[in-house]
């Protein structure tokens, strides 16, 4: 019961609109130093908001990685100018969904699924502003967000809370989403089983990340090894995110991977 009550506060009313600035709850890269580590620190940045799909995010690091680069060697360049194409095509893919998205959602306006979709959209493309609205209609609606039959939007929710630094909320969404939750509306190919580990999967890395946003890192080892035992090493940005908090995920998959073999 408390748990619920804390949820419901959480999704009744949040703080003022945070823009999110950065994909990690941590300082941003020194950029005083030499032009090949400052250029390092952010791509690997741009690479985390590229997976997290922060594209309007991922373009702006990029593009400033770009003055770094151009002291560095040609095959570097070259993947700058690749990156930041990558990522203008996937705002380009994003902007074009943009009008049938406004679009399903005018047909069906109390779906909290297409809002929560729009709401996303608008936030990778950028258009935080306009996000926040959407995000904070849905979370007025607390009664049916909490219901069972919306559990698959809870990542979503989850996700909004970490990017705005509200990482205790968030870690109450990931926490509350079931492990196992079965969207047979979205199974396209496949065995549900594979959809299942994906879900799983995702569980899992959502729950880690906030831990370590949160500065429990016993609890975001433990997930890591969960993680690793049962899928193998952890993805490279989740790992890059580990390491920035100072935990070593390889070495935990070294170990893991030893005891296996040993038994």
């Amino acid at each position: 019961m408390e748990r619920r009550e804390a949820l419901a506060k959480s999704a009744a009313g949040v703080a003022a609109v945070v823009v999110p600035k950065w994909i990690l709850p941590f300082t941003p890269p020194d950029t005083s130093g030499n032009p090949k580590e400052q250029f390092s620190e952010l791509w690997r940045e741009g690479h985390l908001a590229d997976y997290f799909s922060e594209h309007h995010r991922a373009l702006e690091i990029f593009q400033k990685s770009a003055r770094f680069a151009a002291r560095l060697d040609v095959e570097t360049r070259a993947d700058v100018l690749e990156a930041i194409s990558n990522v203008r095509e996937a705002l380009a893919r994003d902007e074009s969904r943009l009008a049938q998205v406004r679009e399903e959602m005018r047909t069906d306006p109390t779906s909290l699924g297409k809002q929560l979709d729009l709401a996303d959209l608008l936030q990778r493309l950028g258009r935080y502003d306009e996000a926040e609205a959407h995000y904070r209609q849905i979370l007025s609606r607390n009664h049916e967000l909490l219901t069972k039959d919306n559990a698959d939007l809870w990542p979503g929710i989850g996700k909004y809370h970490y990017r705005n630094g509200r990482y205790r909320e968030a870690a109450e969404w990931f926490e509350r989403t079931p492990d196992r939750l079965v969207h047979q509306q979205r199974v396209t190919n496949g065995p549900i089983e594979t959809l299942e580990l994906l879900i799983m999967a995702e569980a899992t890395l959502n729950r880690m990340l906030a831990a370590t946003a949160l500065g429990d890192k016993s609890r975001a080892r433990e997930l890591a090894q969960v993680y690793i035992s049962k899928l193998g090493r952890l993805p490279w940005p989740y790992r890059w995110y580990l390491y920035r908090a100072g935990i070593d995920s390889d070495a935990i998959y070294i170990e893991i991977t030893r005891q296996a073999a040993a038994t």
